[in-house]
Parts: C-alpha cells; sequence; structure tokens
C-alpha cells in the first residue's frame, strides 16, 4: 500500500508528517509488502506519545517520553518504528535499515528522547527595585561665624528630611530645631558605591527668639530669616531598607535681622553664615 494506514489523535505529530517521514525511508516496493491489516495508531499524552502499531492480528505498543514536545523529533521517531515493523528489511536497503530494532513488546515501554540542547544557564536575578522615598532622621551641630555683629551661637539639634524620587534629580523638604528652620530643595546624585554621595541645595526659613527683662517692664523680640542651603550627604547603599548617612553643609541669611531686648535696645544679628554636621539613618521605601 502506497499510504500507510497511520492515525493520529493529534497534530504533534500528524498523519500527514508521519507518512511524509516514512516516504523519505523506503522505496514503493517496500509499502507494496506492508500487510493488509496492517493500521498505526499515535496518542499524544503531553510530554510523552504512545504508538500502537497492529500487524498479524497482534498489537505491539511503544512510548516515547518527549517533555519538549518537538513533532519532528516525534514524526521521525514514529516512521522509523513504522518501517522496521511492518516492512520487510530484505526487500531494499534504506536509511531504516541501519537504525536499531526496537524489540517488540505486548507492554508498554518507555523510551527517553535525546536531549535536545544543553541546559540553559540560570538567569541573572531581576535587579531590586529603586526606593522612591527616604526619611531621613538625624541629629545636627551647628555652629555660627563671627561675621560684623551676628551672634555667636552653638547649638546641638535634631532634624527630619525626606527625599522623593529615585533618578539623578530629587525633591527634598527638611525641618530642624535649634535652631529651628524648614526648608525645600533639590538633591543630585553623582557617585554610587560603595558609597552613595549626592549634592544638596535648597531653600530654608528660620526663627529665633531673644527675651529681655527691665524693672518697668519684659520683652521679648521673635525674628524670622530667610536662607539658601548647599551641602555633601553620603550614606551608605541608599538601596537596602535602612542605612546610615552622614551630611556636611553651610548655611547664608544675607539678610539677617537684628535682635533687641529691653532695656539694651538692638543686641546682635541673626548669624549670616552657619556650618554644621548631620548624621543619623534613613529609611527607604
Amino acid at each position: 500500500m502506497e499510504a500507510l494506514p497511520i492515525q493520529s489523535d493529534s497534530d504533534c505529530p500528524g498523519p500527514e508528517s508521519v507518512q511524509a517521514e516514512v516516504r523519505e525511508l523506503t522505496t514503493p516496493e517496500q509499502r507494496q509488502a506492508v500487510p493488509d491489516d496492517a493500521k498505526v495508531m499515535v496518542s499524544d499524552r503531553g510530554d510523552s506519545i504512545a504508538i500502537a502499531i497492529t500487524r498479524d492480528g497482534k498489537t505491539s505498543v511503544r512510548v516515547y517520553r518527549d517533555a519538549a514536545r518537538d513533532c519532528a523529533r516525534r514524526a521521525h521517531f514514529v516512521s522509523v518504528l513504522v518501517v522496521v515493523a511492518l516492512m520487510p528489511p530484505e526487500l531494499g536497503s534504506s536509511p531504516a535499515a541501519s537504525e536499531p530494532e526496537p524489540e517488540s513488546e505486548p507492554e508498554s515501554t518507555t523510551v527517553t528522547a535525546p536531549p535536545v540542547a544543553a541546559a540553559a544557564e540560570p538567569k541573572p536575578a531581576p535587579p531590586a527595585s529603586p526606593r522612591h522615598v527616604r526619611i531621613e532622621l538625624g541629629a545636627r551641630g551647628d555652629v555660627s561665624t563671627p561675621i560684623s555683629d551676628s551672634a555667636r551661637i552653638a547649638a546641638l539639634g535634631g532634624a527630619l528630611g525626606v527625599a522623593l524620587g529615585a533618578g539623578k534629580l530629587r525633591f527634598t523638604l527638611a525641618t530642624g530645631y535649634l535652631p529651628s528652620t524648614v526648608g525645600f530643595g533639590l538633591r543630585v546624585v553623582f557617585a554610587h558605591l560603595p558609597v552613595d554621595t549626592t549634592l544638596d541645595a535648597g531653600l530654608l526659613a528660620t526663627r529665633a527668639e531673644v527675651t529681655g527683662h527691665s524693672s518697668r517692664r519684659p520683652a521679648q523680640d521673635t525674628a524670622f530669616s530667610v536662607g539658601a542651603r548647599v551641602g555633601l550627604h553620603a550614606c551608605w547603599s541608599e538601596q537596602s531598607l535602612v542605612s546610615p548617612f552622614l551630611g556636611a553643609y553651610a548655611t547664608v541669611f544675607p539678610l539677617a535681622p537684628a535682635l533687641s531686648q529691653l532695656p539694651q535696645g538692638t543686641v546682635s544679628h541673626l548669624p549670616y553664615l552657619w556650618v554644621g554636621l548631620s548624621g543619623g539613618l534613613a529609611l527607604a521605601l
């Protein structure tokens, strides 16, 4: 028979692809010698196929395991099995004759597919998601510089800051106590690893108060000033959930107001220039 009675319950492999493989491996004389009662049934089981071949009233079943579902390899295996089982080898020498003949068994047998390709190398772990919010809580020390009649002040206090963003440029908010300040600005990241280093710059406002007493009446003077701050900020691995940080900065108030009290009158000005250090822990979210 020219076309073998091959059936399959799926397209992997389909009957047409198996028939094409058989025609390449055999001659017309070999195909004509196939018994009239011969038939082939291929069942797709997902990660394997079962091939049932019937000849002379007897049926043998083979199982070919192929988790990769290589349809071309499946079709080739089925075609070789069909040629060996149904066509007498003495009628011609074909490529099929050199194939190893599988043993006929009434019970199913598992055949492991040869490796298709080398095992894929493990993929690198995806990079950690960038942190977009940094909350920095720390202590700070400020010292005023003696310029003109400005007050000489050294102060220890605390500071709370927030940096928003994950790129090279970030927005910052800050507040501090002693001296009392609030401000906002920008942070530019210019170095990474092993220490993340940034340049901070921004505007801020401060409030100072002097209280005086006289025999006639007490007096209190409160002054506000607006200035600018610039500094260097460094932290250890800003991608970590919690990391230490350290900063050094300078603050200038070009229009520092005068401080007055009774009965003395004007006693000094708020400092025109401050220098300071800060340090603490940052929480990255």
